[in-house]
């Protein structure tokens, strides 16, 4: 090859090859993502829509071959008889929504017993065997055998984006959530470990229960494909204390076990925070600006049994106060007691589309203000009782009941049951002074030695001072000329803490004025964590450790409680509180559990909790490339390294490829005669 042509190629080969040895990450996860797709899709859902179809599926298992009709039958009776899912469901959505069920003719007949799919293997449930598949399996066979038999996928695709959004599979095995048995499937809502495509449609989700399950539960696991999230403690080694989440207030927390006198199922209605979640629009802004100072407001609540409406007041960024009425009629017949609900959401905690919510009673996602103080629910005595709700002539805000947003500032407004009856309830709004200033970020833990620092904005210049008292019996002092928009403040004590925590409170002023009335914890702690990211390789089939060099701010160790989240979730394995300082490293066992396979990614978070506190750790885990790391595949750890290799060959063949015209000679025929071989003939 001419060397005008060869060279010129050969150095973009060689640059090439360099660039993405070094940075191999850009090929990587080109790779990665057409392997395993979007990380977003392990949470795939779409909320309620004004026409909802669903396909329902029912199977039976090898050792219990059903009775096709009675099955069936069965199955349409959950959903459409007189206290049904259908009938639920266009309660919940105050008939906004028209709700179609199609029934997949037969039964379809799974391959392997009921055990097979259940069994739960060390802790995890529905492992299942190994040629089963546990429960994701089960619902394989289902979709397959149902997709054989002419299942039009597209008639259940609701946003024409080629993602199947409502498929419901009922089997006719026990159910382990209602005293079955350690071999019998847990209701769920699953995503499918390997994505199903028949026919142009992408299937990524089901929800699947028994015909054994009640109707609570079953509407339950439908609810998550809405985007509904649990609001019970899901994780099991987090938290580490009783509390209920939301309790019987709602069908996502026990309120899906709500029964009659009868003992049949009556599962109450989404607390109005899970309705917008799921974006059913039966909520109102109370919009405190808009009101001003000194003013009131009447509001009118109807039950949300009938129909009714929720007013949400925002707090703090992303933080949200919610008023309902419940009352015990309708689908909320089964609830503790009737009367104002009042409920605070914090959207900055945990992670709603993993599922991983109310996991801390310290630190909830939603959690219900309990009219009688009790904290019943957070404690775990109760799991809701008819106290928790506001009557008639209750108060709550600055005047009443306390309602503080999430950094300790005290509302600039109260609320009044002015009337309760059945139709309807009737509050007073009523405002005070609205602050020019407010509270956007503090930072309630402290090394030694560090300073009380706050974060706080102005909607006009202020003359910020304070002496704010500590139950420790120090004061703190705050300080400092505030300019239109956020400022840094940092406060000087008058002595050395007594205690490793506690509580500040007190009054902000802008020069004389009271502005806001704060109430703020603090804690001394031995260190924080600064390291958010690893990557490492694991062995794709044996049980290893991966070893994460941390990076810390402080002198001093600190327990902290660790939860995985997302797919690492499934191979990670530790205990649930670990001690760390300075110079640690954090081990973490991985067994693959047949899940991986060569050059597999597996991403996730590691959380560490310490109270309100937490922090991420974002993993990158590589099963092996190449089985047992050679040498070879030292250097060669991934994709990326092999295609820089390949394109560096690739160079050095155009390379040796450059002919040399200079020094060749012209023979003649009879010397090329001569150097013909014996052995070639033509």
């Amino acid at each position: 090859m001419r060397v005008w042509i060869a060279l010129p190629i050969a150095m973009i080969l060689f640059i090439t090859s360099w660039f993405v040895y070094f940075n191999p990450d850009f090929v990587d996860d080109v790779i990665e993502n057409s392997a395993n797709g979007d990380d977003t899709d392990e949470s795939y859902t779409l909320n309620v829509q004004s026409n909802e179809n669903w396909l329902v599926l029912v199977i039976d298992f090898q050792d219990k071959r059903s009775n096709t009709g009675k099955e069936m039958e069965t199955a349409e009776s959950l959903i459409h008889g007189e206290n049904g899912v259908s009938n639920y469901l266009t309660e919940m959505v105050a008939g906004k929504s028209t709700f179609n069920f199609e029934f997949y003719g037969d039964v379809l007949n799974a391959e392997f017993a009921v055990g097979d799919y259940g069994v739960d293997v060390d802790g995890v449930r529905d492992a299942g065997t190994e040629s089963s598949g546990g429960a994701n399996g089960l619902a394989i066979e289902a979709i397959t055998q149902a997709s054989n038999n002419g299942v039009n996928w597209e008639d259940f695709d609701l946003n024409s984006d080629e993602i199947v959004d409502r498929l419901l599979i009922l089997h006719t095995g026990g159910v382990q959530e209602d005293g079955g048995n350690s071999n019998e499937l847990w209701s769920h809502f699953g995503h499918l470990e390997n994505e199903l495509k028949f026919n142009g449609s992408l299937i990524k989700t089901y929800a699947m229960a028994g015909l054994k399950s009640n109707i609570g539960t079953i509407a339950h696991e439908m609810l998550h494909s809405f985007g509904a999230a649990d609001l019970y403690a899901v994780h099991d080694e987090l938290p580490q204390d009783n509390w209920k989440g939301v309790g019987d207030f709602d069908i996502m927390a026990s309120g899906n076990w709500a029964e009659n006198s009868l003992g049949e199922s009556r599962p109450v209605l989404p607390m109005a925070a899970t309705m917008n979640l799921m974006g059913i629009d039966r909520y109102e802004e109370i919009l405190i600006d808009d009101i001003g100072s000194h003013n009131e407001v009447k509001y009118e609540l109807k039950p949300m049994s009938d129909s009714g409406t929720a007013y949400r007041v925002e707090l703090s960024e992303n933080e949200f106060l919610w008023l309902e009425y419940r009352q015990q009629s309708g689908l909320d017949s089964e609830l503790p007691g009737s009367g104002l609900l009042v409920s605070i959401e914090d959207k900055d905690v945990g992670n709603i589309s993993l599922n991983n919510v109310n996991r801390d009673s310290e630190n909830p996602y939603l959690k219900i203000v309990e009219a009688d103080g009790n904290s019943g629910l957070i404690t775990g005595s109760n799991s809701g009782e008819s106290s928790d709700l506001f009557l008639n002539g209750s108060k709550l805000g600055n005047n009443g009941f306390e309602i503080r947003e999430r950094y300790g500032e005290l509302v600039s407004w109260s609320i009044e049951i002015e009337n309760m009856s059945d139709e309807k309830i009737i509050l007073n709004f009523k405002t005070g002074e609205l602050p020019i200033i407010s509270v956007v970020a503090y930072e309630h833990e402290f090394l030694d030695g560090e300073p009380f620092h706050i974060d706080i904005e102005a909607k006009e210049n202020c003359n910020l001072n304070a002496e704010l008292f500590s139950d420790d019996s120090r004061i703190l002092r705050l300080e400092s000329e505030l300019q239109i928009g956020e400022n840094e403040v940092y406060g000087v004590w008058d002595g050395p803490r007594n205690s490793d925590s506690g509580q500040i409170f007190g009054i902000l002023k802008c020069g004389e004025t009271n502005q806001l009335n704060v109430k703020f914890s603090w804690k001394s702690i031995g260190n924080r964590i600064d390291t958010d990211f690893f990557e490492g390789t694991i062995h794709y089939e044996e049980v290893s450790e991966i070893i994460i060099p941390l990076k810390f701010e402080g002198n001093l160790s600190r327990t902290y409680q660790l939860e995985f989240v997302g797919p690492l979730e499934r191979i990670a394995n530790s205990p649930n509180k670990v001690t760390l300082a300075p110079g640690d490293e954090l081990i973490v066992t991985i067994d693959p559990q047949g899940l991986l396979s060569p050059g597999m990614y597996a991403r996730g978070h590691i959380v560490l909790h310490d109270g309100l506190y937490e922090h991420g750790i974002e993993v990158v885990l590589q099963s092996e490339f190449i089985e047992g790391q050679s040498f070879f595949s030292k250097y060669v750890g991934s994709p990326g390294q092999l295609i820089a290799i390949s394109l560096a060959l690739g160079g050095l063949w155009f390379i040796l490829s450059i002919s040399n015209t200079t020094k060749t000679e012209i023979k003649s025929e009879d010397e090329l005669e001569e150097n013909v071989p014996e052995d070639i003939y033509y």
